[in-house]
């Protein structure tokens, strides 16, 4: 089963605030988790691989905060999903990596490879600034 974890849910919130925000401003992570009442600690941890997937940066001092790095049109729920957890697999065995004994025998791997498919599909559609416009 596609399942939503805590940390896409809050990675996304985060981004969705931060493409609210004017040019030039950014959000204090420390505000935003006491905001939404989520772990400091967590969101660091968020804030890190988002970083590291190029689609935020932080400015330091006083006023210093996160901002967007990137157009909020070319983040999508697929690339937050793959910058947090990896690529995105249905099921374990449809891993590059995974080298199943019984591939030959399998009856469900054609349909469950569509499945895999349609939501990585469904996720590209859906950017920053689309998921945005849903209230």
């Amino acid at each position: 089963m596609f399942l939503i974890n805590k940390q896409v849910d809050y990675a996304v919130q985060f981004l969705l605030v931060l493409a609210s925000l004017p040019k030039k401003e950014s959000l204090s992570l420390r505000i935003f988790s006491q905001n939404r009442n989520i772990s400091f600690l967590f969101l660091q941890k968020i804030a890190r691989a988002l970083k590291a997937a190029g689609f935020i940066d932080a400015s330091k001092g006083v006023r210093g905060g996160y901002f967007l790095k990137v157009d909020s049109q070319e983040i999508t729920l697929k690339t937050v999903v793959e910058a947090l957890e990896g690529k995105y697999n249905a099921l374990a065995c449809m891993k590059d990596s995974y080298d199943c004994p019984v591939t030959q025998l399998c009856l469900s791997k054609n349909v469950l490879s569509q499945v895999q498919m349609d939501i990585l599909h469904t996720m590209e559609k859906y950017t920053l600034s689309k998921m945005a416009t849903y209230k």
